[in-house]
């Protein structure tokens, strides 16, 4: 017994020091945290002895369908015709690729392996054979070595050309290869490269190994053991941390918990992702507010602004937003270094730079009212100011459809119209008309006349006369629109602009309408806007949530 605990001595003596945070599961796997010749080509295959692995394109890899890396240990006989003594390439072709096709190329018959034969399939690695040299060309010989595999699903064995001038087009995966690695206890580790910082999390659960060609690394991908606060996610949920086997990598630093925990904490501050909350409860009174004020405004200088701000967002990021604009302000926040405010417009609400927005004198003390409460209060005011705008958005909205309404009566509704210039190289001038029909009824022809008048307000004439009329040809379906272009109408350019004298609209039941007055049923600028070009279209738009 004295002997055994002897030994069992000098064994832990002769085992190297290894610093508590940087635990390896096999001493075997230590020489490999250091550098690797990417010119070692059964380094990393020999890794993978014993390991099920499967192979995937690489994005935006070309030319990756038909592969010659992937061989039959025995090769296939096609046979072309079968008699007693058969010759080669004359009476059967041999065909030496994996689950090979013979394909018709500029150089004639090409046979390779369809990637399709790779890509659900997962082999063993049974073994590696040594170094071998390609030396078709003398000037540049070719390392590379034989990968045996074996298909799980069809038992069949065939073997992997593996080049140390291999394509970049293939990435092989190993599932198991990295939890061997590490163990499941935590590890923490930190790696500058690139300006690019990698840190691993605790959660091993997610773990694969990645072996890439030509120049390798195994990459161990770690969900962040991290929950998110409200106010912000995660713009990425994993980071990697990538082992060297290249000269090209730098080495890889051991790092105390406490260390890992504050790069951890600036990295996921760094990657705050911040998204404008477009929902709001309806129980939130204006009362519970510790001030008098109902709103705040401000206008806009012209410029970009988003509903989610990060790390990456810039100044000409988003939806640009004109001059002029009156919005609402909700509250002020400094993110990502920048100053926003918290501004809504219509249905909508939004990040909007400080830099972008004009506080009028008499809405500042309110401004800094607001912003001398806690959060708790800003918040009350943010939600109460969705509600205040929705409202408002609500009764704008009535007065547009109130207004495309009171077109009914009239038969027809004009969405735009107006008389445009040909060409800057001939003299023609053309009138374009966008109709939208408000009844119930099919329109079947629409005739207009009109007339065109120069810049001092005088009628331009034409071989018709000074009043024009165009026949617009159906069929419009109730609550369609329908555009029609009348080009040349005068072939001259000193036509400025145009009266509507009269429409008449013809429908499908034989009943018609005469319009007299075309002003009474064309959209307002602000109707055309509101339901043609909505202001910041694409933003998720202000949504109750009842309690």
């Amino acid at each position: 017994m004295r002997k055994f605990y002897s030994i069992l001595f000098c064994l832990l003596l002769s085992i190297p020091s290894i610093r508590a945070d940087y635990k390896i599961i096999d001493s075997k796997w230590d020489p490999y945290f250091r550098t690797i010749k990417s010119s070692d080509v059964t380094a990393i295959p020999k890794l993978l002895i014993g390991e099920e692995i499967y192979f995937k394109k690489r994005p935006y890899s070309y030319n990756v369908d038909n592969l010659k890396q992937f061989l039959n240990i025995t090769p296939d006989t096609i046979w072309i015709n079968r008699k007693k003594n058969p010759k080669l390439n004359k009476d059967y072709r041999l065909m030496p690729y994996y689950h090979g096709i013979e394909e018709e190329g500029y150089a004639g018959t090409i046979q390779s392996t369809h990637y399709s034969e790779i890509e659900n399939a997962v082999f063993r690695v049974d073994s590696v054979s040594d170094v071998m040299i390609d030396d078709t060309y003398k000037y540049s010989p070719i390392k590379f070595c034989l990968v045996y595999l074996y298909n799980i699903k069809t038992s069949e064995r065939l073997f992997w050309i593996h080049k140390s001038k291999d394509n970049a087009d293939l990435t092989v995966f190993s599932k198991t290869l990295g939890a061997k690695i590490i163990k499941d206890s935590p590890s923490f580790y930190y790696s500058d490269y690139s300006s690019y910082n990698y840190y691993t999390a605790k959660t091993s659960n997610y773990t694969h190994t990645t072996i890439i060609n030509p120049i390798f690394s195994v990459n161990l991908n770690y969900i962040l053991d991290t929950t998110p606060s409200l106010d912000f996610t995660l713009s990425h949920n994993y980071k990697t941390l990538t082992y060297p086997f290249s000269s090209y990598y730098p080495s890889h630093h051991t790092i105390s918990e406490v260390q890992y925990n504050t790069l951890l904490k600036k990295e996921i501050e760094e990657n705050k992702e911040y998204k404008i909350d477009s929902k709001y409860t309806s129980d939130t009174t204006y009362t519970s507010l510790p001030f008098s004020f109902r709103s705040i405004y401000g206008f806009t200088k012209g410029g970009y602004v988003n509903q989610t701000i990060n790390k990456y967002t810039s100044s000409y990021s988003g939806k640009y937003l004109s001059s002029e604009k009156l919005i609402l302000i909700a509250d002020k926040q400094k993110l990502h270094g920048k100053n926003y405010y918290i501004g809504l417009l219509d249905d909508k609400c939004f990040y909007i730079p400080e830099y972008d927005v004009t506080i009028p004198d008499e809405e500042r003390p309110k401004l800094d009212t607001l912003l001398s409460c806690d959060s708790t209060i800003r918040n009350v005011y943010f939600n109460w100011a969705k509600g205040f705008q929705q409202y408002w958005h609500m009764h704008k909205t009535k007065e547009h459809l109130d207004e495309l309404k009171s077109h009914t009566k009239y038969g027809l509704s004009i969405v735009s119209w107006g008389a445009y210039d040909e060409s800057e190289y001939t003299d023609g001038t053309g009138m374009k008309f966008e109709f939208y029909n408000p009844t119930k009824k099919t329109i079947k022809y629409i005739t207009i006349n009109f007339v065109g008048y120069n810049a001092v307000d005088d009628p331009v004439s034409t071989y018709e006369g000074s009043t024009l009329t165009r026949k617009c040809i159906g069929p419009i379906e109730p609550r369609d629109q329908a555009t029609y272009e009348f080009e040349y109408v005068w072939f001259t350019d000193i036509v400025e602009y145009a009266k509507i004298k009269s429409i008449l609209v013809q429908y499908k039941d034989g009943t018609s309408k005469r319009i007299n007055n075309a002003s009474n049923i064309v959209w307002s600028d602000e109707l055309n806007s509101f339901l043609l070009n909505p202001t910041l279209d694409g933003f998720d738009c202000l949504e109750r949530i009842n309690n």
